[in-house]
């Protein structure tokens, strides 16, 4: 499953992406690159997740106002 974050200020991209990294064991960082009819963005991040964590990323992209959507990978 592939998520897009939506976040319009660009240095807070990177900063979210720091804190979500934090929620995992484990993870990649990566420049996405266009694919699956997706545009590129600004940073990636793939990890094996638990219902937990997917939880904890979420609440964290509501508190903040964020929108998202959801891809099939």
């Amino acid at each position: 499953m592939i998520y897009t974050i939506h976040i319009p200020d660009n240095d807070e991209r990177i900063s979210f992406a720091a804190k979500v990294g934090k929620l995992f064991d484990h993870y990649n960082e990566y420049i996405p690159k266009r694919s699956h009819g997706l545009y590129q963005c600004d940073i990636g991040i793939q990890a094996t997740v638990t219902n937990k964590q997917l939880k904890q990323v979420l609440g964290l992209i509501k508190r903040r106002g964020y929108s998202y959507s959801k891809h099939e990978s």
